[in-house]
């Protein structure tokens, strides 16, 4: 699978998830070579990823940087400098630092700077999001497919959980939202099991079966129900 639509899947969910945002099917997406220029904007859109990051041969960077060259100008400040961005990451990444410590405005690079944080925010977001719905899968199975249980996947939750806490212990701000976003988390979690599993909606509840304390809680097991494909 090509990395950028890898990175794409693991943004929203997984394969599966993309390619129902997409109306194709999986094995479409495994397939490509590249991404399909009339998929872009969607895939734009569902990810946050940058046009130009999935089609740099169709998309050009600098569209955006004259855009943010503009604004700078219209706020009354120096035009920013993309040369050392497009050149080497790290070392703009030190200027920038050096130019917020010394508080020089005119050499910060705002347009790339709001881009940056706002790509922090979301990629810990979907993060986040994304180890909660492994867990819940495994507790969805481990509840509906209990003849399938292993050792195995009680050291997936039991890591998960671990670095999910883990993040929670630095970001309260993260924990308040994981906890609002627990039925779009289930709603996904939802299109991976029936997609794994071959159980129909209905095996499942309209609501989380799980609650959010309980996804988080590293002494929480749900109790066994009949498995729906038990001969």
């Amino acid at each position: 699978m090509l990395e950028i639509v890898r990175k794409a899947a693991d943004r929203i969910g997984g394969v599966p998830t993309l390619a129902l945002r997409l109306g194709v099917t999986r094995q479409a997406i495994y397939q490509w070579r590249e991404v399909p220029a009339e998929r872009v904007g969607e895939i734009c859109q569902a990810t946050g990823i940058a046009r130009a990051e999935l089609r740099p041969d169709l998309f050009d960077l600098s569209l955006d940087e004259a855009r943010w060259r503009q604004d700078a100008i219209d706020e009354g400040l120096a035009a920013p400098d993309f040369s050392a961005l497009r050149e080497d990451r790290l070392a703009w990444i030190r200027e920038q630092v050096s130019a917020l410590t010394d508080k020089r405005t005119a050499d910060l690079d705002f347009g790339h700077l709001l881009q940056l944080l706002q790509s922090l925010e979301r990629d810990a977001i979907l993060d986040i999001e994304r180890r909660l719905q492994v867990i819940l899968v495994r507790l969805l199975k481990w509840r509906y497919r209990p003849g399938q249980r292993s050792l195995s996947t009680i050291g997936v939750i039991n890591a998960e959980r671990a670095r999910v806490l883990s993040r929670f212990a630095a970001s309260p701000t993260l924990r308040l939202h994981a906890s609002q976003a627990l039925s779009g988390i289930y709603a996904n979690a939802l299109i991976q099991i029936i997609d794994e599993t071959g159980l129909a909606r209905d095996a499942f509840p309209v609501d989380c079966p799980v609650s959010f304390d309980e996804l988080v809680d590293p002494a929480y097991m749900p109790v066994a129900q009949s498995d729906p494909l038990a001969g």
